[in-house]
């Protein structure tokens, strides 16, 4: 097969989205030599194409970063390369596929937040997606969407063809692995960070829940136990005066360390660093973070919503994210017993290896081979 990988809308800013795109060039590039690649990309997305022989690279003239521009050539120059290179199918990474695709195509559908929690998107973006979404879903030769939670809600709020699904979930890189101690020690002390702490790694959006982690916080503070340091890494997205005005209201601004932001090989040390992570989040399409830890030997505590329980189940201690207090207990008690720490560890360790590069391209070339039948 000669397979087009939609590459214009990628760029480091867009979080998650990277990191999930990052994945499956990584598993295609490691695992996948039997058919050839075309990647349209921008010179913000050429990084992710693999060194490979059978990857080729198109850049257009444009920022990623501009959104109609994108929009525009998706719709025009990438419709006529599609069909002079003749491709067997192009897989479109952003949510949507153009106005039309003159070969079979399969569309990576991230979530449905834009119609669980709308308030996360500018009015522009809610009418470009509101409009896009359903044609995108009706229209696709194969929706791929990243979890089971995804692909339910496809099903139930765009009434989604189940038959013409294939979930193709985040992938987690080989070098997620538990870091030394001496590698562990070596980056606290760059950072300056203590043995223990808690993290949670996610840009400020209302969905992520922060206003009730750091409340949580202060309720477990006032209870008076020794607590570990909260770190958290993630862009503010120009909220610097609100989190200043929050942590000071909950009194625990001494208590937070803000890292900035890290090279993608510091991730791993990250993980392996930390006492544990929390992820309060009350929605996600994936939860790369969650998965992220458990593969570096970091227990988690999370929300209890779909895709922690798709993706970590009981290998995390689940929470109600909607209640503080209870974030609290789990946080407290979590803190407080090692051995459950250790637990969780172990569980997490074993449910992650699923989600490794040489599943994740199996499942990729299985959505091609489905579009191309269509």
């Amino acid at each position: 097969m000669l397979v087009g990988l939609n590459l214009l809308h990628a760029n480091l800013g867009v979080g998650g989205v990277w990191d999930y795109i990052k994945g499956v060039m990584f598993a295609l590039g490691e695992y996948e030599q039997e058919n050839e690649y075309i990647c349209y990309c921008t010179s913000e997305s050429e990084c992710l194409v693999p060194q490979k022989p059978n990857f080729l690279q198109k850049k257009a003239k444009f920022s990623s970063k501009n959104r109609i521009k994108r929009i525009f050539y998706e719709n025009t120059a990438l419709q006529i390369q599609a069909k002079t290179d003749r491709l067997d199918c192009l897989h479109w990474f952003a949510n949507t596929l153009g106005f039309f695709c003159p070969v079979p195509s399969v569309v990576t559908i991230y979530d449905m937040l834009i119609y669980e929690i709308s308030k996360s998107f500018s009015l522009t973006r809610q009418i470009y997606l509101k409009s896009m979404l359903p044609r995108s879903v009706r229209s696709a030769n194969v929706i791929a969407p990243m979890s089971q939670s995804t692909a339910d809600a496809v099903a139930r709020i765009l009434k989604g063809d189940r038959a013409r699904m294939v979930i193709i979930p985040p992938m987690v890189a080989d070098d997620f692995r538990p870091a030394s101690i001496e590698l562990a020690d070596n980056f606290r002390s760059k950072y300056k960070l203590p043995e223990k702490f808690w993290l949670y790694v996610a840009h400020f959006y209302p969905h992520k829940n922060h206003v009730r982690l750091f409340q949580a916080y202060a309720q477990m503070k006032a209870c008076g136990m020794n607590h570990w340091p909260l770190v958290l890494r993630g862009d503010k997205n120009g909220a610097d005066d609100l989190i200043a005005r929050l942590l000071k209201e909950t009194g625990i601004t001494e208590d937070i360390i803000w890292l900035p932001r890290l090279k993608d090989e510091e991730m791993p040390l990250l993980f392996s660093s930390a006492g544990a992570l929390v992820f309060p989040s009350i929605y996600e399409g994936g939860g790369i973070p969650v998965m992220e830890a458990m593969a570096c030997g970091c227990p988690v505590v999370a929300s209890r919503i779909p895709t922690n329980i798709e993706f970590a189940g009981d290998a995390a201690l689940l929470f109600d994210p909607l209640r503080v207090d209870k974030i609290s207990e789990a946080i407290q008690r979590f803190e407080s017993d090692e051995k459950l720490r250790a637990k969780h560890r172990q569980l997490g360790l074993v449910k992650v290896e699923k989600l490794r590069p040489r599943s994740i391209a199996k499942l990729l070339v299985s959505a091609y081979e489905k579009a191309c039948r269509k």
